[in-house]
C-alpha cells in the first residue's frame, strides 16, 4: 500500500514553510521575547510547547489545503479518484497532532540545547549562525515530523478490508 505521494509531501513541506515564516515573523515582532520576559526562564519550555501546539493546529488546515490543491491525497486517506479532496480522517488528524507534539517536545526540550551549544554558538562567532541553522535544522526537523506523521498515520489507520459495515450475518432458515 502506498503510504504517501510526492504531491502530499510537497503540500506538507510548503505548509511547514508557511509555519516557519509565521514563527520567524513572530520572533521579529518581539512576541517571543515579550513572552519569555513575562514568564521568565522557567516558563520557556511551557511557552514553546503552547506556541508550537497552536502553530501545529493552525498549519493542519493549510497542509490539507495544499495537499488537495496539488492532488496528493493518498489512497490510505481517500478513495481512488479523490486525490484533490479536502479531506482527512480522525486517525490522520491524530497522527498529525501527535507527530507534531512529539517532534516539538523532543527537539525543544532535548535537542535544542545541543544545537545551541555545539552549532549556534560557534557559528555565531563567524556571523553565519542564522543562515546555516535555518538551512539545516528547520528542514531536518520538518523531515522528521513528516516521517513520524506518515508512520503514525499508517499505524492509526484501519485497513480498507475491515471498514465494511459489521452487520451480523443472518442464518439461513
Amino acid at each position: 500500500m502506498q503510504l504517501t505521494k510526492w504531491r502530499e509531501a510537497a503540500g506538507f513541506f510548503l505548509a511547514q514553510a508557511v509555519s516557519i515564516a509565521a514563527a520567524n515573523l513572530l520572533a521579529v515582532c518581539g512576541f517571543y521575547l515579550w513572552l519569555y520576559r513575562a514568564g521568565g526562564v522557567a516558563m520557556r519550555p511551557l511557552w514553546s510547547i503552547i506556541i508550537g501546539t497552536l502553530i501545529i493546529l493552525a498549519v493542519l488546515p493549510v497542509f490539507l489545503l495544499f495537499r488537495a490543491w496539488f492532488g496528493g491525497v493518498p489512497p490510505l486517506v481517500s478513495a481512488a479518484g479523490k486525490e484533490r479532496a479536502f479531506t482527512s480522517s480522525g486517525a490522520e488528524i491524530g497522527a498529525y497532532i501527535l507527530a507534531g507534539l512529539l517532534n516539538g517536545i523532543v527537539f525543544d526540550l532535548f535537542l535544542w540545547d545541543l544545537v545551541y551549544r555545539y552549532a549556534y554558538v560557534p557559528l555565531q562567532a563567524n556571523g553565519n549562525a542564522g543562515v546555516i541553522l535555518s538551512l539545516t535544522v528547520s528542514p531536518t526537523v520538518v523531515l522528521i515530523f513528516f516521517l513520524v506523521f506518515i508512520g503514525l498515520r499508517r499505524g492509526f489507520s484501519v485497513p480498507k478490508h475491515t471498514r465494511q459495515c459489521s452487520r451480523p450475518r443472518q442464518r439461513p432458515l
